[in-house]
């Protein structure tokens, strides 16, 4: 309530911008982590199992890195992915004129149509509740790298399951789900995220992206 604040002289600032830098390099420690297979040969190692060629990755360079939202967090992932020689497509509804000799400001029908990665840094609102669903990833021209550390409710658990099954991902990164608490859960959602934690292209975080000191 700001015009409350202002009656009892309580000075208020956004700080919108406090974690920004730690979501952006949380969202390239996901990427790395699907594209080098780091989680899952570093777990097969401390079961003392020594493969290469299963472990064998993919490289960032030349990749189209897609970024939806182009706020604080998803300005900052720009910036710090511009020494792995990606092609960045940013699309913001809301915000204009952020174009750069790094980052290309375009549509969300060029980010549907070119992305291998995309990462979503949007606020959840009734017009962004659930974006990612079926239909959206059916979209897609590339087989995607799909990486959420905005707001759980922006991607339909079920459509990554659906998404993973039919192989229609490279893989799924997430800081957030719908649900966090695996103690409220039900029984139908928590078998459902533990489906998708049995993909080895998975990353899934609790919400511990903009968690820093």
């Amino acid at each position: 309530d700001v015009k409350a604040c202002e009656e009892r002289n309580i000075a208020l600032w956004n700080s919108g911008n406090a974690n920004s830098d730690a979501v952006a390099e949380q969202a390239i420690g996901m990427m790395l982590g699907v594209a080098a297979n780091i989680n899952k040969s570093a777990a097969e190692v401390k079961n003392n199992i020594w493969q290469r060629e299963p472990n064998r990755g993919f490289e960032l360079k030349n990749k189209t890195l897609g970024i939806l939202g182009f706020g604080n967090a998803g300005s900052a992932l720009a910036k710090k992915v511009q020494g792995f020689e990606m092609k960045i497509l940013a699309y913001d509804k809301y915000k204009t004129g952020f174009g750069s000799e790094y980052v290309k400001e375009t549509q969300w029908e060029e980010i549907l149509e070119c992305a291998d990665i995309l990462s979503l840094h949007i606020p959840l609102t009734g017009e962004t509740r659930y974006l990612v669903n079926e239909d959206l990833v059916a979209k897609f021209k590339n087989k995607i790298l799909l990486l959420n550390l905005s707001r759980g409710e922006i991607v339909k658990t079920s459509a990554i399951l659906n998404a993973l099954e039919n192989k229609k991902l490279l893989g799924f990164c997430a800081d957030v789900l719908e649900h966090e608490n695996f103690n409220t859960m039900t029984d139908e959602y928590k078998n459902t995220v533990n489906k998708i934690l049995g993909y080895n292209n998975v990353i899934i975080t609790p919400h511990i992206g903009g968690w820093t000191f």
